[in-house]
């Protein structure tokens, strides 16, 4: 039957945990533990250094420069930077959980996608305000966003995304190409990602490396704990639908 790939392959390497509270909120602890420590590297190194600052500010009138004498780069980097709305990622994320969980494919991973990429994306946003970092003020504004800088919503959101779809996906795809293919788009489209609020203006070098770095560890600390080493064989069974 189709509703038996999460449990029945025997390629799988961890087998996720039913979600429970408990491992719910234990998970919330330790990604709102990974947040605390990128705030408080936000305020006591970022900006208490006016070297990192100033290399920040000179990369930002670089790469807005660069931007602004090509408009079709600017117009390729506004649409990115709306396609790649944390909420936007976060829904098409939710909406393909909810149909692999309805089909029976992947039922417990699907469980664990939406409060992981949800509560990471809130604790994004409490990092923001704890640190409290203005936005870069580039000598000619290509477009103006609201909120903090510190760290990026785009970075750190994608980043969760894309890992989370990595792990969504993964049963699924069996062989070694489509898997490899897999993460590199997931890497790509998070770096890509990072280089498109840097050339708008919007973010600051290291407001992506702490948005990429903080959405690792917060999902990973989280995958960490709802997921389980499931011993048996490596190799897929050749069929899995009956």
């Amino acid at each position: 039957m189709p509703g038996q790939l999460e449990d029945t392959s025997t390629s799988q390497h961890l087998e996720p945990r039913r979600p429970e509270p408990g491992r719910l909120l234990l998970a919330l602890l330790v990604m709102a533990a990974a947040m605390l420590v990128t705030a408080f590297v936000g305020r006591q190194v970022v900006l208490a250094s006016s070297s990192i600052r100033r290399s920040d500010a000179s990369v930002i009138d670089a790469t807005t420069g660069y931007a602004l004498e090509r408009p079709g780069l600017v117009d390729a980097l506004l649409l990115w930077a709306h396609l790649t709305e944390p909420w936007v990622l976060f829904l098409v994320l939710a909406l393909l959980g909810g149909v692999l969980h309805w089909r029976g494919l992947v039922r417990r991973r699907a469980l664990w996608v939406v409060p992981v990429g949800l509560v990471g994306w809130g604790l994004s946003i409490t990092c923001k305000y704890i640190v409290g970092r203005p936005r870069p003020v580039p000598p000619e504004a290509i477009t103006v966003a609201d909120g903090y800088s510190y760290p990026s919503g785009h970075a750190t959101g994608s980043t969760i995304a894309m890992i989370l779809l990595v792990v969504l996906l993964w049963p699924l795809a069996r062989r070694m190409w489509t898997r490899t293919v897999l993460v590199v788009a997931a890497a790509t489209l998070v770096v890509l990602t990072c280089l498109d609020r840097v050339y708008l203006g919007v973010h600051y070098p290291t407001d992506v490396v702490a948005g990429v770095l903080v959405g690792s560890a917060m999902t990973a600390a989280a995958l960490t704990i709802g997921l389980r080493p499931r011993p048996g064989p490596t190799a897929p069974p050749q069929s899995n639908r009956a």
